[in-house]
């Protein structure tokens, strides 16, 4: 259909509708024109060859649209936001300029794009406006705009260092982060409307300005420029290094319990999450920032991403690492660093087993001897008298041992479990109750967890399992069925595990759809780059990441034993029969992202193959229908305008977990020839597999930080996807049959 809009660049169309945007005054008797001719500019932007005549110098077209951006703003702020219509024609500009902003930066050639960015004519006159409107009330009270703002603030910039400059200049006065941590602490002792209204300034520019470094384009010639002239003329990259070196305590370890208040005023800093971000986004894809960052960091954000107390904070340091790793030698001091945590974590681990095994009258069980050397206590235990090789699977954490020489005992992973809403976008003002889990990923013996309990009689149960969970907060154990458990002691355990999470969090009783919702709510803590740490003083992702496959077999297990598994399957055809989503449907408990959660433990690999592009259409149909629809609202939509991808990365990102079980775990491991049910395909494959489902979750974490997090467009997260046959232009069409 937008085939047609090729006749607008070949008579002149575009020039005439230029022509027609300078004509509009005011908004008193030019907004009906402005609305035809906006959407008529959506359309034509569709095809490459109308944005590559719009960016041509010689048509000026950013120069009118600039112009027309700030007499709708103008407009707006004397009006105080009353007319609604203006707001939508300010989304839609602003979305028109981002995409003809775009096209040129990643398609033109540096001089071709000077040429164009000097065609935008009064530009830094129009950044210095720009600028001013993001401390405007208005402007702050619609997140939309001011998204929308920050994305076009360092196109405006681009290949001309005044303009850069003037960018900088501006926000350069928000970056004095000893200052800022000040005026934060003598803020919360005195609270006056005034210090709040500055606080609230500082925090709003701060906010920003790393908004705008986080969406610089790694791979533009742009935004490498961009990232150049902050490194050698403005010594930002210094401040932020210098304000992490200075104020972090020595790092005498990167273990234990014992210096974690010397580090606590400094995770509390104010400016720290800021300093975090801002190095974050500065140093993706810029080989002398990780360098520079690389020099002196590493152990400290090391440190802070080790501790349990770091919270949001650790996942920041861990994010920066992230993206320090794209250079090989800041990777390998990374590595390093790593690797010698985890040795003197297995040190410890084999010192408390040790403590562990005397405590429990258990003598040393040495493997290069033979049973007949062992203690008489020892040796009641079965050790094969034949030498005896290392575990490849899941180990004890006080026993150290796993399936390989205790192969009927029932090991079980430490979780803490949590009562909360499993839906927030439901249409009801009491929303139905549920539970989420996390975990550090330790694993125990059930018997080694009850001894050591029992030797710790003066403490709660759970209280005494912090001790083998390292510092982290538990209240289960989520039991792991080994392949010569018997199924009667792996229910027992089973059904001691649902008894702890009822114990925990009131609810009546657990249920598969609930522990569904569960694994739903964990991925989407991924996606959106949620703390895991935040009620338990640790885990993070990796070790979250490894809850999902046992999640997902107790789930599959319950399915089996009561008959559920056609049920679920029916309930999936029938929505997956549907080609269109109703819009009640985005609101529904157990909607699209429950779902697609649930696809992942009853569909085979090949089917998911057959059907993610419907999944993953009606998951964007749904973030689009949250972002513009209250859950109130649920018979016609309120805007059929494309939002900003930042809209919908949250969604893209768990289509993308959820895609990377079935690549990565999955597909590699059924014969889909079997006559066996997959159901107990899966189940089987769940409790034999130890070792590849670790290593399949290694791959899958990458996948999450290396493709889906590091996305900033639609184009790039469709390639990560593997379906780089879809746009932008393909959610859209599914956004306009909405009713």
């Amino acid at each position: 259909i937008y085939r047609l809009a090729n006749v607008l660049s070949e008579h002149s169309g575009l020039e005439t509708m230029l022509k027609r945007l300078d004509s509009i005054p005011d908004m008193s008797s030019g907004k009906a024109l402005l609305q035809i001719l906006l959407k008529l500019l959506e359309y034509a932007i569709k095809l490459k060859v109308n944005r590559q005549r719009l960016i041509d110098p010689n048509l000026r077209a950013i120069s009118s649209m600039l112009n027309k951006l700030n007499l709708l703003l103008k407009t707006e702020i004397e009006e105080q936001g009353r007319d609604q219509g203006l707001l939508s024609l300010t989304e839609k500009l602003l979305f028109i300029m981002d995409q003809l902003f775009h096209e040129a930066s990643t398609t033109l050639s540096q001089d071709k794009y000077n040429e164009f960015s000097v065609s935008c004519e009064g530009d830094i006159e129009q950044l210095r406006l720009l600028l001013n409107y993001i401390k405007l009330p208005f402007v702050k009270t619609h997140p939309s705009i001011m998204e929308a703002l920050i994305h076009l603030l360092p196109y405006l910039s681009f290949g001309n260092k005044e303009k850069m400059q003037t960018l900088l200049d501006y926000f350069k006065s928000y970056l004095e982060f000893d200052r800022f941590d000040l005026e934060q602490i003598s803020s919360s002792s005195t609270t006056t409307i005034a210090t709040t209204s500055n606080d609230n300034d500082s925090q709003l520019h701060l906010d920003c300005f790393c908004e705008i470094c986080k969406h610089l384009d790694k791979k533009s010639v742009y935004g490498k420029e961009f990232r150049d002239y902050v490194n050698e003329s403005n010594g930002i990259i210094d401040q932020c290094i210098n304000y992490i070196e200075t104020n972090s305590p020595q790092v005498k370890t990167y273990l234990g319990m014992q210096d974690q208040d010397s580090w606590k005023e400094f995770l509390n800093k104010p400016s720290l999450s800021y300093v975090l971000r801002l190095l974050t986004g500065l140093s993706y894809g810029h080989e002398q920032i990780q360098m520079k960052i690389g020099q002196s960091l590493i152990p400290i954000l090391h440190k802070i991403e080790q501790l349990t107390t770091a919270g949001k904070v650790g996942v920041l340091a861990e994010d920066l690492l992230h993206s320090l790793t794209e250079n090989e030698q800041v990777a390998k001091k990374i590595d390093d660093v790593r690797n010698q945590t985890r040795a003197e974590k297995k040190r410890l681990a084999q010192e408390a087993r040790d403590r562990k095994m005397r405590e429990l009258n258990l003598t040393k069980i040495t493997r290069n001897k033979s049973e007949s050397e062992s203690s008489a206590t020892a040796s009641k235990i079965p050790v094969p008298n034949v030498d005896l090789t290392d575990e490849t699977g899941h180990v004890c954490c006080i026993c150290r041992e796993g399936y390989k020489y205790f192969p009927n005992k029932v090991l079980a992973i430490y979780t803490f479990t949590k009562k909360i809403d499993i839906e927030p976008y439901e249409a009801k003002t009491r929303k139905t109750p549920g539970y989420a889990t996390v975990t550090h990923f330790n694993i125990i013996h059930i018997e080694c967890h009850t001894s050591a309990i029992k030797q710790a009689r003066s403490r709660d149960e759970w209280e005494s399992a912090l001790l083998q969970n390292a510092n982290t907060r538990c209240n289960g154990l989520l039991p792991l069925w080994g392949p010569d458990v018997a199924e009667a002691q792996f229910t027992t355990a089973l059904a001691r595990y649902d008894t702890n999470i009822i114990e925990a969090t009131g609810i009546r009783e657990t249920s598969p759809t609930l522990s569904i919702h569960d694994i739903k709510l964990l991925l989407l803590r991924f996606a959106d780059v949620q703390s895991f740490s935040e009620d338990t003083g640790g885990g993070g992702r990796e070790s979250n990441i490894r809850l999902v496959p046992y999640e997902m077999h107790t789930i599959l297990y319950v399915l089996t034993t009561t008959r559920q598994i056609e049920r679920e399957e029916k309930l999936l055809q029938n929505y997956l029969s549907r080609p269109d989503l109703l819009i009640n449907e985005a609101f529904e408990v157990d909607g699209p992202f429950f779902l697609t959660t649930l696809s992942l433990i009853i569909m085979k690999p090949n089917d998911w193959e057959k059907n993610r592009r419907i999944f993953l259409q009606k998951l964007l149909l749904t973030a689009h229908i949250r972002s513009v629809n209250t859950p109130n609202d649920r018979t016609k939509i309120a805007s059929k305008a494309l939002k900003p991808f930042a809209t919908y990365k949250t969604t893209l990102v768990f289509f993308g977990l959820i895609n990377a079980f079935f690549v990565h775990m999955l597909n590699p491991r059924f014969d889909t020839t079997s006559t066996i049910p997959y159901n107990q395909q899966l189940a089987q494959f769940l409790r034999c597999n130890d070792a590849f489902i670790m290593e399949a979750c290694t791959k899958i974490l990458k996948h999450f930080e290396q493709d889906l997090l590091s996305s900033q467009t639609f184009e790039t997260l469709f390639n990560a996807l593997d379906l780089s046959q879809l746009s932008e232009q393909w959610i859209q069409d599914a956004i306009n049959v909405l009713p």
